[in-house]
């Protein structure tokens, strides 16, 4: 009798035991299963991070030529900017030379202005209804190119104004003479 429960022991043994590989069976096909599918998703990352880095470099170079293309156009602009700001100095420049120039020109008029002084005498004239010359020049001083003509009686001076002239006189009237009268022309 202890034989037959011996064996039906060993029996529920091998069974337990068949049960319990066929469940491990089970499992290791899940498992072997399951690392098929994360080799496959392993793989499809691999190949997906593989195109990604590609486009990423594709993209980086494309920047990188964007990039330098701008970059060549701005330092393009900034020295045809740099050119035409030099030209425009130039010009000012120029123009600044050329103004001071004129002002120094008009401050010195100004500083030193035209001027011209001339005392001319005749002692005595009978002349009628003409210019009565000088029998001689007193008096002269100018920094212009005027001149009195004692011979003619004439003043003359090439830088253009308004001029004063005077003279005095002492005339003789006797009876029966003529009204002396001396007209500025």
């Amino acid at each position: 009798g202890g034989q037959g429960q011996h064996g039906r022991h060993a029996q529920g043994d091998e069974e337990g035991l068949a049960l319990i590989e066929e469940k491990m069976q089970g499992e290791l096909l899940q498992l072997k299963t399951e690392n098929l599918q994360l080799k496959e998703e392993l793989a499809n990352t691999k190949e997906d991070m593989a195109n990604a880095m590609e486009n990423l470099g594709r993209d980086l170079a494309i920047t990188k030529e964007d990039m330098g293309r701008d970059l060549a156009n701005t330092k393009e602009d900034l020295a045809n900017a740099m050119e035409n700001l030099g030209r425009s100095l130039a010009i000012t420049k120029e123009d600044l030379l050329t103004k001071d120039q004129e002002l120094e020109k008009d401050v010195s008029f100004l500083k030193d202005p035209p001027f011209f002084h001339a005392c001319g005498y005749q002692h005595d004239t009978t002349i009628t209804g003409q210019t009565i010359p000088y029998s001689s020049l007193l008096y002269s001083s100018t920094n212009t190119e005027g001149v009195l003509d004692v011979s003619t009686g004439r003043m003359t001076c090439d830088h253009p104004g308004s001029y004063t002239a005077t003279w005095s006189l002492y005339a003789i009237d006797d009876a029966g003479d003529n009204a002396v009268q001396i007209y500025l022309r």
